[in-house]
């Protein structure tokens, strides 16, 4: 699935607002799937999406810092 196809599934009316893990938050995928929800759920993002990696650490997208777990 495509992160456009992602997108246009988290705006469906339809869908139950679940919580979101992101593995691999500090790779490549990890940040651009993490920026397409930043946009995509707005003031929800906080409450809905965790961050998991490797190890500790905050990364930094689109003016936001998040915690990685």
């Amino acid at each position: 699935m495509t992160l456009g196809k992602i997108a246009d599934v988290l705006t469906q009316d339809s869908l139950p607002p679940g919580r979101i893990l992101i593995t691999g938050a500090t790779g490549w995928v990890g940040r651009e799937t993490i920026s397409l929800l930043q946009n995509t759920l707005g003031d929800e993002f906080d409450r809905r999406v965790t961050l998991a990696g490797s190890r500790d650490s905050k990364i930094v997208l689109n003016g936001r810092t998040h915690h990685v777990r």
